[in-house]
């Protein structure tokens, strides 16, 4: 049985401790998510203080209602401001935006119609925010679009330099759902200007930020392909052969509990309906006789979340929180008409069929608009009255891990 159910990834990304550090924000700035590698949220501005506060005035106002095809409702991103620039995800299309920071002014604009992949995202809108690099030389953004494709940009002109998809035709909830890393490491001492991004797979995958090409390489390997009518299953996956997997990813046997004899087997009794397998294995088609649905790790709720990850430049080390216990069975239904037409949706074989939704599901420029007419849908979610016991099944004993690249 394995024991860790909260996982810190603490991988070393370098030997080498001469490679240069991040360099470091000016005062005013606000480079990064955080608005610096600390973590700090703070800068030392003293131009607004109690005395003034009162008096002060709007600049200017920059609306995001033309970056897609309807407003936005959800704007949770993080500008950032360098060199007088400010540079944001924005509107329902999550377009990257550059506005000069004294005036307002759109200085260009980058969005990606991505069609039915971005229709499909579970994960829509202007998301999180976005990265900023620079070498002193060039500079880039880097953002993730709704359909899962991390995208570098020239920070100058708005241009697409690269993108690298994580995740083939994704079944699984698998969205990039926390701000990429900007690391400078050195690898067979060769300094190498990375971006790493840790993910709910639990996978960190680290590309050359000017490039966009994998560090270390990222083959494409055989994963199962599932058998519900009607859909079409990606026969490989993009997978890291450095780092490897800093969190579980998969539900197997060897995870349930064995306190006692008599716990483990009432484990077994309860995941006997259910499928289990590693990363990618597809969802199922319910049924009451069994399987139920695929359980599955690293998935809605597993890996790395949004909490991200964090990176020491003196060290080079990369500390991400990992949830090893958050277990989500995943099965399919055939769909009740009055619901969709869609030949399968998410559900459990003998329980209703309800709406569950995401953070902006079915909000972003992609989708459909919808029709002037239509009924509110109603919320709450399907399928899942199961998923407290699976947890139970599944060990949960915290432990850190450490991983080492050489």
């Amino acid at each position: 049985m394995r024991h860790n159910v909260y996982a810190v990834l603490v991988a070393v990304l370098a030997l080498s401790a001469t490679a240069p550090a991040q360099p470091r924000a000016k005062d005013g700035e606000w480079s990064t998510y955080a608005a610096d590698l600390a973590g700090s949220r703070y800068r030392p501005l003293d131009q607004i203080d109690a005395t003034n506060f009162n008096k002060l005035e709007v600049a200017w106002r920059f609306k995001t209602d033309s970056l897609g095809n309807r407003p936005e409702y959800k704007l949770e991103g993080t500008p950032l401001m360098v060199d007088g620039v400010v540079y944001a995800t924005a509107g329902s299309r999550r377009a990257a935006i550059a506005l000069d920071a004294a005036t307002g002014e759109l200085l260009w604009v980058h969005g990606e119609h991505e069609g039915a992949r971005g229709a499909a995202a579970p994960r829509q809108l202007s998301g999180r925010g976005l990265a900023y690099w620079t070498d002193g030389k060039v500079a880039r953004i880097l953002y993730v679009t709704p359909g899962y494709r991390l995208i570098s940009l020239d920070a100058k002109t708005g241009q697409r330099k690269w993108h690298f998809q994580l995740v083939h035709h994704p079944l699984w909830d698998m969205d990039i759902s926390s701000a990429p890393i900007l690391a400078d490491i050195s690898v067979d001492g060769r300094p190498v200007k990375a971006v790493a991004q840790p993910t709910k797979q639990g996978f960190l995958y680290v590309l050359d930020r000017v490039s966009g090409k994998p560090v270390w390489p990222i083959p494409e390997q055989a994963v199962e392909k599932g058998n519900v009518p009607g859909e079409w299953y990606s026969p490989t996956q993009p997978i890291p052969s450095k780092p490897r997997a800093y969190s579980r990813n998969g539900v197997f046997i060897e995870d349930l509990i064995d306190f006692t004899p008599a716990l483990h087997d009432a484990a077994l009794t309860l995941v006997a309906k259910y499928k289990l397998g590693p990363v990618y294995t597809p969802p199922v088609a319910s049924k009451v006789a069994g399987p139920l649905a695929t359980l599955t790790m690293g998935t809605a709720s597993g890996g790395t979340n949004w909490p991200g990850a964090s990176y020491d430049p003196e060290t080079h080390t990369v500390y991400a929180y990992a949830c090893n216990a958050c277990v989500t069975p995943i099965g399919l239904l055939p769909s009740p008409k009055e619901i969709s037409d869609m030949n399968y949706i998410a559900g459990t074989a003998g329980q209703e069929v309800v709406f569950r939704m995401g953070p902006g599901e079915n909000a972003g420029a992609d989708s459909p608009l919808p029709a002037r007419s239509a009924a509110p849908r109603t919320g709450g979610g399907g399928g899942l009255n199961i998923r407290q016991e699976v947890i139970r099944a599944v060990a949960h004993s915290p432990l850190s891990s450490r991983l080492t690249v050489s």
